[in-house]
């Protein structure tokens, strides 16, 4: 991601020579994107004033907020040359879906027991696989009307991202699945036309009915080991994996009570984890797995950075949803469909986040960031179109 911050500083440095653009017609209110960047800051501020509270600054948990301040940089960068952007980046989604694909398909080969990468865990790469198979499949006819073959690739790399995320039997990126078809229903009528909503719709809700009707794997993860799981706890084992994020979700509920303004401080849950698993508030194999993370984002931030740290986490899920929802109700053609892709890649991590930490690693951090600066600068580019009079030609100023 720094050398994507260091193009972004040419760009800019070098359009700051040029003539300042016409402002765009699709450009929401100037409060609108002031209010993104400071969502956007919230994350490192909370980190860098808690630790500053604690007089014990770690430069490890600053690593993955930095990502979202690059993500402004690259944003203004690429309002200003983002004539281009939607080709590249609607093409760019079926690749990333394609990639995981073998990345899955080696793991299957491997026989190992869940599809994963070299540098993420099996729910982390099934989230993100997913994620990618959607707005693949959303960015058929994104601006202009794909080709044949356009609309092959994007729907091959909506399966393969679904494949990808079977691979890897992440269950919390199937349950942003409904989450996306509400969304659909709801403001997809003013992003994509009827024929397109409805396609949309089906697309979705067969992603959900027939892997579940179709796949025992699927059944397994989503039925049975989940009654288990409930059923053990019942019997006073809560060993298992929804046992054990219930018992870390209990922990930081308390540790949150005990430090609510400033928090813990760096690495201040996972510290905790040994004494509470010693007075009997959690048991062994919870605090050994939360002293890798809480398994809630929000829940993570706030345990660590107190109140700060909460509004931060608030304000990186909703504030971008705001803002698209702005693009989709305001803006033109363009700003519209960029609106409803940026809008489900907010409200998606915030599902993924209910259930694991999405930004306690740098990888995901620059992906989640890196795509909202891409939507944002596509939705709402700094150069406008005008029309020639003369010619009916489109022009940039």
């Amino acid at each position: 991601m720094f050398l994507l911050l260091a193009c972004s500083l040419y760009v800019l440095v070098a359009d700051a020579k040029m003539p300042s653009p016409t402002r765009s017609a699709t450009v929401m209110p100037r409060h609108a994107m002031t209010a993104l960047n400071i969502a956007l800051c919230l994350p490192f501020a909370a980190v860098i004033l808690s630790e500053l509270i604690h007089g014990h600054v770690a430069g490890n948990t600053l690593d993955s907020p930095s990502r979202f301040l690059i993500a402004i940089v690259v944003m203004f960068a690429l309002r200003r040359v983002s004539e281009n952007l939607p080709a590249w980046v609607s093409f760019g989604l079926p690749l990333g879906a394609f990639a995981a694909a073998v990345m899955a398909s080696y793991s299957v080969i491997e026989l190992t027991a869940r599809a994963e990468s070299t540098f993420l865990n099996p729910i982390h790469f099934g989230d993100i696989a997913l994620l990618l198979g959607v707005l693949s499949a959303l960015s058929i006819n994104w601006l202009k009307r794909d080709c044949v073959s356009g609309v092959i690739v994007k729907l091959a790399g909506s399966l393969a991202g679904g494949y990808a995320s079977w691979a890897s039997l992440s269950r919390g990126g199937w349950i942003a699945l409904p989450v996306m078809v509400v969304l659909c229903v709801w403001i997809g009528g003013k992003a994509l036309n009827r024929r397109a909503r409805w396609a949309a719709i089906i697309v979705l809700c067969a992603a959900i009915v027939l892997p579940v009707s179709l796949s025992q794997t699927v059944r397994t993860r989503m039925f049975t080991d989940i009654s288990l799981d409930l059923s053990n706890m019942a019997k006073g084992q809560p060993d298992s994996s929804v046992g054990v994020r219930l018992e870390l979700y209990k922990a930081a509920l308390i540790l949150i009570g005990q430090n609510p303004v400033a928090g813990l401080g760096a690495h201040g849950f996972h510290n905790a984890m040994a004494p509470m698993a010693e007075k009997g508030v959690i048991t062994p194999t919870a605090a050994d797995l939360g002293r890798g993370e809480v398994h809630n984002q929000i829940l993570s931030y706030t345990a660590d950075y107190g109140i700060g740290g909460f509004i931060a986490m608030l304000a990186v899920y909703f504030v971008p949803a705001w803002f698209f929802i702005l693009c989709i109700r305001r803006g033109d053609k363009r700003a519209r469909r960029t609106g409803l892709l940026g809008l489900l890649t907010a409200v998606a991590f915030f599902t993924f986040g209910l259930t694991v930490e999405t930004f306690n690693l740098k990888v995901t951090t620059a992906f989640y960031a890196t795509m909202l600066a891409v939507f944002a600068a596509i939705a709402c580019p700094a150069k406008s179109e005008s029309v020639d009079t003369k010619t009916g030609t489109i022009e940039r100023n």
